[in-house]
């Protein structure tokens, strides 16, 4: 951090009481809140030790036996690299000491291990937000740079830096070096600056396999447990995730969902595009847009699937949809993916025809959704349907005044009888409506039902009752064989 790095008055102030309370500290943000800066500048003056376990190496020869009379100021930096509870234990020894002032600085929120020293009080906790620059402390820098604060710049600290100090520093860099004036341009190169740094000095000091974790997961903006194991592939998902969230305070955990941190997720997908390469990435998106799909959550998956490529899965996807009630698709969210569909694509599938006419019917195109419905007609000119009604339910649920029924809820089933064709006639000769057969009654089989699969039409259904001496034919008596005459 630059030498010109004003302490956040919040974070100085706390780490004042500590010591006058006696108090060990813990100190947590995210990268460039100036952690480390601001742990020096208040013991310029003091003779301390410092451990940084960013090299993962542990070293505890340097801290003073038990029993000197002066304190020891003792500061373990990056503590969040810290998982070997040997290590754990040395440190919770070292805050038990009365002949040690300890500071511990890390990028994650209090861990569980260092729980039990603040529920005694006996830890001073400075948060992210205790770490946060105020309007007055970036003024104050400015005029040490010899700027002076406009509106503008004013209002680009307040919507994009939200006191991270080292993103105030380099929005000061940027105007005094580059000559640049605030707006998006200058966001823009900021925002690159610190998701290189994040890339090159933060993301590259974890573990492997919770680098590879992360940037698979990173195809996305938030997730759940469910949606990073159908992403990764991984069994031991919520260990991960544990481990992810004491590494820093750059991935938030709500009600069941974890987000990452905008610059984070651009960090981690810059490294991905590095690492993973663009076959394994696309097939990460595969996966979350088959886990939306499966929830119902079909505009993401149409996202996912359109990122990863796969043309034939949104395809499939908007027959899908196309097959829905229109009151239950999803025609005005998907209207891109079914207005982008090449029209000879459309006119090869019926379904599609009719997904396309009742979206710009819900667009107020009329004449375009009568195009699509005319094609459609068209097309099923050429089809017939013959069927009978096997089965009718009718639920009334709303009558008027007079008890009549004015809404129903009706439920019903048509059976369709295919076409015999020529093979299957040659290959059954007695199985002509000319001659007398028999047959059994089936448990939900009816007398027009023998009728329409015998000769085609089920009002027929009055031979049959004739030849068994039917009078009733509400009534069947299914355990006899019912004999069908030639007609």
């Amino acid at each position: 951090m630059d030498k010109d790095y004003i302490p956040p008055s919040k974070g100085y102030h706390k780490l004042k009481l500590a010591r006058s309370f006696q108090q060990d500290v813990y100190l947590y943000g995210a990268s460039g809140y100036g952690k480390t800066t601001l742990i020096k500048q208040y013991l310029d003056f003091h003779n301390y030790i410092y451990i940084d376990y960013c090299e993962q190496f542990w070293d505890d020869s340097v801290i003073p036996e038990e029993g000197k009379k002066e304190c020891t100021y003792v500061v373990i930096d990056n503590l969040h690299l810290i998982d070997q509870e040997e290590i754990r234990r040395a440190i919770l020894e070292l805050a038990a000491r009365k002949d040690i002032w300890l500071i511990l600085a890390g990028r994650c929120k209090l861990p569980e291990w260092l729980k039990p020293l603040y529920v005694d009080n006996k830890l001073m906790l400075i948060t992210e937000e205790d770490m946060h620059m105020t309007d007055k402390e970036i003024e104050a820098l400015a005029k040490k740079q010899g700027m002076k604060m406009s509106d503008e710049l004013r209002q680009q600290f307040l919507n994009y830096a939200q006191g991270n100090a080292y993103a105030v520093m380099l929005t000061f860099k940027f105007i005094s070096e580059y000559q640049m004036s605030p707006g998006r341009e200058m966001v823009e190169r900021i925002e690159q600056a610190f998701v290189s740094y994040l890339e090159n000095n933060v993301v590259n000091q974890w573990d492997a396999d919770i680098q590879q974790f992360l940037m698979k997961v990173s195809v996305v903006d938030e997730f759940t447990g469910a949606l990073a194991q159908e992403i990764t592939g991984e069994d031991n998902v919520d260990k991960l995730l544990e481990r992810a969230l004491n590494l820093g305070n750059f991935m938030v955990y709500d009600q069941g969902v974890y987000r990452l941190r905008g610059v984070l997720i651009m960090a981690l997908r810059n490294r991905a595009k590095k690492k993973l390469g663009t076959r394994l990435l696309h097939n990460c998106m595969y996966n979350a847009g088959r886990y939306y799909e499966q929830q119902e959550d079909i505009e993401k998956a149409f996202e996912m699937y359109e990122r990863s490529g796969d043309s034939e899965s949104i395809r499939s996807l908007l027959i899908r949809n196309g097959r829905r009630n229109p009151g239950a698709g999803y025609y005005y969210e998907l209207r891109k993916y079914y207005l982008a569909l090449d029209p000879d694509e459309v006119r090869s599938d019926a379904v599609l025809m009719a997904a396309v006419s009742m979206t710009y019917s819900i667009l107020l195109q009329a004449d375009k959704s009568e195009y699509w419905y005319q094609e459609l007609k068209n097309y099923c000119s050429g089809f017939v349907f013959k069927g009978v009604v096997s089965s009718l339910t009718i639920n009334y649920q709303l009558f008027d005044r007079d008890g009549n029924a004015v809404q129903a809820r009706v439920s019903m089933r048509i059976r369709g009888k295919e076409e015999k064709s020529e093979k299957n006639v040659l290959s059954k000769p007695f199985e002509s409506p000319d001659r007398t057969k028999y047959r059994n009654l089936g448990p939900a089989d009816e007398l027009w039902m023998l009728a329409y699969d015998e000769y085609d039409d089920a009002a027929d259904w009055r031979h049959i009752a004739k030849e068994n001496h039917i009078l009733n034919p509400r009534k069947l008596d299914r355990t006899k064989m019912m004999k069908l005459p030639s007609i």
